[in-house]
């Protein structure tokens, strides 16, 4: 029996980073990702998919299998922090905006300082749902995946169904069974959306 290798803190950190930005929010989702590598390299192997699509793929897995409320709960933590991130970011912006020898000295471009700070406070300002939809972070990280999907040049039915494969294996509670009906909330919910934007971004 061989004694399972620990990683380093080195090694941890760029784990984390390829599941997720948010450092909670991915070694949460590695935490599943780690004990089921087997699972999802059949998958892959299964569909052709190369091991870019690894990470992508392992977090729609663990997010799919884990509780409702933690869904919800993961998504609530991305929105504090991305907040906190731009409060922080914003304080730090209008001390080099006081400091023309920074900026002389790192040549930053003020417009650019201004449309951060413009930004920051946007994002600042926005409200917090007063209900969470466990589906929210799903969907993000589906983006990423149609994205790639996209990139390779697969067909519509192709993406659906290596989604709806995946939903079907994982069981999960959204999409029941392989029918008509979930392939095309999926295209609905998941698919369509995503593409659009991805060629909306590509078209500029």
């Amino acid at each position: 029996m061989t004694k399972k290798r620990i990683l380093n803190a080195d090694e941890l950190k760029r784990l984390v980073k390829s599941v997720d930005s948010d450092w909670e929010v991915g070694l949460y989702l590695l935490k599943y990702i780690l004990k089921n590598v087997a699972r999802i390299n059949a998958f892959l192997k299964e569909h052709d998919l190369n091991k870019k699509f690894f990470y992508p793929i392992a977090n729609i897995f663990a997010l799919v299998n884990i509780p409702e409320k933690d869904r919800k709960e993961l998504q609530k933590h991305k929105d504090l922090s991305l907040k906190s991130m731009c409060i922080k970011q914003s304080i730090t912006l209008m001390g080099i905006k006081t400091n023309k020898e920074l900026q002389r000295i790192f040549k930053i471009d003020k417009k650019q300082i201004d449309s951060l700070l413009e930004r920051n406070q946007i994002i600042s300002e926005l409200s917090f749902p007063k209900r969470y939809n466990d589906k929210t972070i799903l969907k993000m990280k589906l983006k990423k995946v149609f994205f790639m999907f996209e990139e390779k040049q697969f067909g519509q039915k192709k993406q659906i169904n290596i989604i709806l494969d995946l939903f079907d294996k994982a069981k999960f509670s959204d999409i029941n069974s392989m029918t008509k009906g979930a392939f095309n909330k999926i295209r609905v919910t998941y698919q369509e959306p995503a593409i659009k934007e991805y060629r909306i971004k590509n078209a500029k």
